[in-house]
């Protein structure tokens, strides 16, 4: 475990550090395991307030980015953003906590363009309906969600092959290569990638903060 954490940190630690190195770097990751672990939640909470107020919406049949343009579209433009922004700051103490190579740190460049391509999402709303082509905002638009999809699917699988390389986080390796094959499944079949995040967030927030 001590030599986990102390390769995330990038320093040697002594044996007699470590007693007080991990509360400190447990004190440290609080703040980003709480955020990745109030993503989800935030997501589904506001993407269901955005759906009470407008009238005629399906969950089922039409998708989420339609609720960011026409009436009350501030509700999930807001919704992606903030829920992009914790996601950043969720991958930033995975950034700091998880010594496992190259592997994992490309899992945690995937993670960070999945939260640019969050917050970006409610910048640049799609047209009504959204479809594949139109304004600018539009291209945008569906340029953001393949990356983001694409994003989210393999950052649990990148990562998930490099926790072996980290005493501390390997027990997680299984769980987060799970979570990589549920959520390529979930983009392929237009799922949102929001609840295979949500899976992998609570594993690597609980882990991370106890």
């Amino acid at each position: 475990m001590t030599q986990g954490l102390s390769s995330a940190l990038g320093t040697k630690v002594q044996p007699q550090e470590s007693n007080q190195l991990i509360p400190r770097l447990k004190r440290e990751l609080t703040v980003p395991a709480i955020c990745g672990m109030a993503a989800p939640p935030v997501m589904v909470g506001l993407w269901a307030l955005a759906s009470v107020l407008r009238p005629g919406y399906d969950q089922l049949t039409q998708k989420g980015s339609e609720l960011g343009t026409g009436p009350n579209s501030l509700v999930m433009n807001a919704n992606f953003v903030v829920t992009g922004l914790l996601i950043l700051i969720f991958c930033f103490g995975l950034l700091k906590s998880i010594g496992a190579g190259k592997w994992s740190q490309v899992g945690l460049i995937f993670l960070a363009i999945a939260g640019v391509g969050e917050v970006a999402t409610g910048i640049f709303p799609c047209d009504p309906g959204c479809p594949l082509t139109g304004s600018p905002s539009q291209l945008i638009h569906t340029g953001i969600a393949v990356v983001f999809f694409g994003a989210m699917a393999l950052f649990p699988v990148f990562i998930g092959i490099g926790l072996n390389q980290d005493q501390y986080w390997t027990p997680y390796r299984s769980y987060s290569l799970v979570t990589g094959v549920a959520s390529n499944y979930g983009a392929i079949w237009g799922m949102s990638g929001s609840l295979c995040y949500g899976a992998a967030a609570v594993g690597y927030s609980v882990a991370g903060s106890f």
